[in-house]
């Protein structure tokens, strides 16, 4: 008798077990519940749409130059299309836009000066994700990059000679 109902006990908590560890079906379609197609998106990047992102940049002057948007969000690993608008119009302001690890920004742009314009300003550097070409005013861009795996704080800045210390922003992979 006591071997019947230990054995009946683990039989109930391994159908609980699975029950609990399956994925959510709803039995009056035969389809997935949206927790379970959620969980499975996010879980893999290839699975999510392309995440459009448009920034401009503007100003005349150093001091009035700028992003217009502060912080920016995409998923880990998420495909990730950026256009970037120039909206100056003095031919001085010259942009682009990089994505680089956290607190790297002062040693991208200082090696971005010495990369030179016809690398866009950018280094060839472990910091530096992705970067857009360089442009002038009244001119767009569009480039895409994979955002990182690793969930975090990242930040995107204009790698033009002196502009990377005003010209920045988070980029948030979540």
């Amino acid at each position: 008798m006591k071997k019947s109902v230990i054995y009946s006990l683990a039989i109930g908590a391994g159908v609980w077990l699975l029950s609990a560890c399956g994925g959510n079906t709803d039995t009056s379609n035969g389809k997935q519940s949206e927790t379970t197609v959620q969980e499975s998106a996010t879980t893999d990047p290839s699975t999510l749409p392309v995440k459009e992102i448009e920034v401009n940049t503007t100003g005349n002057t150093m001091a009035e130059m700028k992003f217009d948007v502060t912080e920016l969000h995409a998923a880990a690993g998420q495909k990730v299309k950026v256009t970037l608008h120039n909206k100056s119009v003095d031919e001085a302001m010259q942009h682009n836009i990089v994505f680089i690890k956290k607190g790297t920004g002062e040693t991208v742009g200082i090696a971005g000066m010495q990369a030179g314009l016809s690398k866009n300003f950018t280094p060839d550097s472990p910091d530096v994700i992705a970067g857009s070409d360089m442009i002038g005013p009244g001119k767009s861009t569009t480039f895409e990059f994979t955002a990182p795996l690793e969930k975090g704080e990242y930040e995107f800045i204009c790698t033009y000679p002196g502009h990377f210390t005003i010209m920045k922003g988070v980029f948030m992979v979540e």
